[in-house]
């Protein structure tokens, strides 16, 4: 029992004095104890070829999972696949799984790796914190056959919403030498306003750097990565917005995995083409309207003003009642010497008499240039009229003014948007929508 909490790596100078008594010698018997405990046979660390260099391995692990009292999850997983990073000469080693990668160091015996320090694993398809954490982490890779070998002992939280349930966690996996190199799934069209993060296929060094470059347009792309860690992706700055309709050289350096291995050709990201530009948007057109947005008339929600208004909403299936989906309302307005501000009517709308304004945004930026937002309230809106059309829950009128940005000298755009809550997150009750008009610099 001793032998086994103190992982398997320590079994080695043990079992070998008993082995020398036995008829079939120490390496028959060591192998026999060690399948007994549930230890992987390669860790000895006279068998198989040591690494000389960085390599990767596709792992794929069996993962059991004993639950501590009553468990509401009633499939929990029962594999573990991962990438794994070895590094001989620095003596560390980097799981990459669920998108995210930790990293540790190990103590290296010829070919077996005992990491005692903690090692965290990503579960697919899991939420951020169900990450396994082995408190034992011991395997055995061969440089000649490219293949590796392990087990693991930890624990492990599952959520379901906002509750966790706790697990013991054993692993044995095996794998083999992983020789490809980074990918990125480069988006068609771009929106500006909502890019999606450019994330890797496979975890890069630390000091990995990206750039969006078109004639007179170079965007710093910002690191995805946790600590100082290896490079998961990048995202782009808040603060700049990228060209509408341009197409956008990606330059990435260096453009390679922690083992070494080049990455793919990188091609181009283009953007989606701007709106119509239009000196102000009333939303009396809807075949006309200069961008994205569910347009209404009183059939639906009584108007701000004329005969209709455009609706922010994200239908989350939090709401069944609201089955209005429109996550944006978007113009590209045009801006006259002497302005300075963009101003709009908003009237919250729901079906609570409180309603939450978590993941509405509402922007300006100049295509190229800086960005502003709005500041909105940070508690809940109430919403105390009712309309004849539909009984949704309505709040007071109220203008929203956003200060022109840096360099707006002929033409914003207007992005406002609304963002459902992650399947991850503690639900949010009675999300807010928005009915928007009469958009205008001034």
């Amino acid at each position: 029992m001793v032998l086994w909490v103190n992982g398997c790596a320590s079994l080695e100078p043990v079992l070998i004095v008993a082995a020398v008594r036995h008829r079939g010698g120490a390496a028959a018997l060591l192998a026999g104890v060690a399948a007994l405990l549930g230890c992987s046979s390669a860790d000895s660390n006279d068998a198989g070829t040591p690494l000389a260099v960085p390599t990767a391995f596709q792992v794929h692990g069996k993962l059991s999972l004993t639950p501590h009292g009553p468990a509401a999850i009633t499939s929990p997983p029962t594999e573990q696949d991962f990438l794994l990073y070895v590094d001989p000469g620095a003596s560390t080693v980097v799981s990459f799984a669920a998108g995210n990668a930790w990293g540790t160091v190990a103590t290296m015996k010829g070919t077996s790796f005992d990491v005692t320090a903690g090692f965290n694993v990503g579960l697919l398809g899991s939420c951020v914190g169900s990450d396994v954490w082995y408190s034992s982490f011991h395997f055995a890779v061969d440089a000649a056959a490219g293949t590796v070998t392990g087990t693991g002992r930890g624990s492990v939280d599952l959520y379901v919403g906002d509750e966790g349930f706790s697990y013991d966690a054993a692993l044995t996996f095996t794998g083999t030498r992983d020789s490809a190199g980074p990918a990125l799934d480069l988006p068609s069209a771009m929106d500006p306003f909502h890019p999606s993060d450019l994330r890797a296929t496979r975890p890069l060094p630390s000091t990995a750097t990206a750039q969006l470059v078109a004639a007179g347009d170079t965007i710093t792309l910002e690191p995805i990565q946790l600590a100082g860690g290896p490079v998961l992706g990048w995202s782009l700055p808040d603060t700049a917005l990228p060209r509408y309709g341009t197409a956008y050289d990606l330059l990435i350096n260096p453009w390679q995995d922690l083992a070494g291995n080049a990455g793919a050709p990188l091609g181009q990201v283009m953007t989606r083409p701007a709106p119509r530009l239009v000196a102000r948007e009333d939303f009396e057109d809807p075949a006309g309207a200069s961008g994205d947005g569910l347009i209404v008339d009183g059939t639906v929600l009584p108007p701000i003003s004329g005969q209709r208004s455009a609706v922010l909403h994200v239908h989350s299936g939090l709401d069944s009642s609201l089955a209005l989906d429109s996550p944006h309302v978007t113009a590209r307005l045009q801006v006259a010497p002497g302005d300075t501000v963009v101003r709009f009517s908003a009237r919250p709308f729901g079906s609570a008499t409180l309603a939450s304004p978590f993941g509405v945004h509402m922007q300006v930026g100049v295509p190229g240039g800086a960005i502003t937002a709005a500041v909105l309230p940070a508690s809940q809106e109430t919403l105390s009229q009712t309309s004849s059309a539909g009984g949704y829950l309505l709040g007071d009128v109220r203008t929203i003014e956003i200060p022109l940005p840096d360099g707006a000298t002929s033409e914003v755009i207007v992005d406002l948007s609304a963002t459902p809550p992650s399947p991850c997150s503690l639900p949010v009750p009675g999300p807010v929508g928005y009915l928007i008009d009469d958009l205008r610099v001034e």
